[in-house]
């Protein structure tokens, strides 16, 4: 099979020898793109030249290497006429390139389905990760701030013409949208709480109001579908969720849940839960459910559930935490993700979340974009109104951080905006 084009390489490096532009082009251009030795060598020249803000001809390039074979290198540039096909091969390069990577990641998938000492799990996730190093390694464009100021001034422009909505999408929680502008895409939002503060029961009030209008994709790895779907009908319906559970509903409850189940099929939901997935599970999944149906939201309960080779816990969280960044921007949508905290607000009179008390918290506080704490005071005193709630942002990266009320319902399992 062939994998590379020498024409198309001698044709970018004459390219870069007879025109300015086109060798400044190499700063940001990979050795790698470059198959043939002499190909690359003679690359990595101008590029070293260009790096230093020197002219690139063929005397710069004698006077600095006086190895090469100034011959050669003359044929190269004599045999480029014109740069107007620069970009076509430039692309051809680009694609040689990412076929190389998908053939050495083949052989390593082929070296680790040989490998019998590793269980299917484990050779499934390095194979996704193979692949999606190939997809990382050509990710590499970079945006000149003209083209960046005419697509954030559309952007304006849009919100504008939609009457200054909020560009996110709305999470069910009013006040929280407010100061978070809804769930954004690319954005990573972690929602943190101790065991049993009611995180699950945030994420299905999240994806109940977002799965009206969009194709939402939630991740349950601690709890079956089953039980989300009745949390989610108990919420939307008013019927408690232990008579839904057991089925002890009188006329009028039965109507509710009817209508409520009638609702919650036709939404946009979609349910995965598998337990102790990768965040390369996560994506692969997510990608499929994008290709076929579309995807705008992403929920997933929670980190500390996610599987990872590593044993240390502190590495593990850390790189699925950054996976769930990669997976918000590769897909372009807002992934919600829950994590745990640690005892350590016990230790304080005032129990309110802080961002030190995420488990594992530096690699979460840096990757995610807005950090929030569910806290309810009647969880630490039983005398503390047991209704009361708390949605603390602690950190928002493009905006403000501040603390909203909600309502607890414990007999749904649920919560909601506290009534004004």
């Amino acid at each position: 099979m062939k994998v590379h084009s020498n024409e198309a390489e001698i044709y970018i490096l004459g390219c870069m020898l007879i025109d300015k532009e086109c060798s400044e082009r190499s700063i940001e251009l990979k050795e790698d793109y470059f198959y043939t030795n002499n190909n690359r060598s003679l690359f990595t020249k101008i590029k070293a030249l260009a790096e230093k803000n020197i002219n690139v001809d063929i005397v710069e390039l004698s006077k600095h290497y006086e190895t090469l074979e100034l011959d050669a290198i003359k044929q190269i540039a004599a045999a480029t006429i014109t740069t107007s096909a620069f970009e076509h091969y430039l692309k051809v390069l680009k694609d040689y390139d990412y076929r190389r990577n998908l053939l050495k990641a083949s052989q390593n998938i082929q070296n680790f389905a040989n490998d019998m000492d590793l269980d299917i799990d484990e050779l499934i996730v390095n194979a996704e990760k193979q692949i999606l190093e190939c997809d990382n390694q050509t990710n590499t464009d970079v945006t000149d701030a003209s083209t960046l100021v005419l697509s954030a001034i559309n952007k304006v422009e849009e919100r504008h013409k939609n009457g200054g909505k909020m560009p996110g999408l709305q999470s069910g929680f009013w006040d929280w949208d407010k100061l978070t502008l809804g769930l954004q895409k690319k954005k990573l939002i972690i929602i943190g709480g101790r065991p049993a503060m009611g995180k699950t029961s945030i994420a299905v009030k999240i994806i109940q109001s977002t799965s009206k209008k969009y194709k939402t994709l939630f991740f349950s790895m601690e709890m079956d579908k089953e039980s989300i779907a009745d949390r989610i009908c108990s919420g939307m319906s008013r019927v408690q969720l232990y008579n839904i559970k057991t089925g002890q509903m009188n006329d009028e409850d039965w109507l509710k849940y009817s209508k409520a189940s009638e609702t919650l099929s036709e939404s946009k939901l979609f349910i995965d839960d598998t337990p102790n997935l990768h965040y390369t599970d996560i994506l692969t999944r997510a990608r499929r459910v994008k290709k076929k149906y579309g995807l705008d939201v992403i929920v997933i309960d929670h980190l500390t559930e996610m599987k990872s080779k590593h044993k240390e816990k502190r590495i593990a969280v850390e790189e699925n935490a950054r996976g769930c960044k990669l997976i918000a921007k590769e897909l372009d949508v807002p992934v919600i993700l829950l994590a745990q905290l640690s005892r350590t607000n016990t230790t304080r009179s005032d129990y309110r979340p802080i961002l030190s008390d995420l488990r594992e918290t530096g690699a979460i506080e840096e990757v995610a974009d807005i950090i929030s704490f569910i806290h309810r005071k009647g969880y630490y005193n039983e005398d503390a109104d047991q209704f009361d709630a708390e949605l603390i942002t602690r950190k928002n990266r493009d905006g403000a951080t501040g603390t909203i009320k909600l309502t607890w319902y414990p007999q749904l399992a649920c919560y909601g905006n506290k009534e004004r």
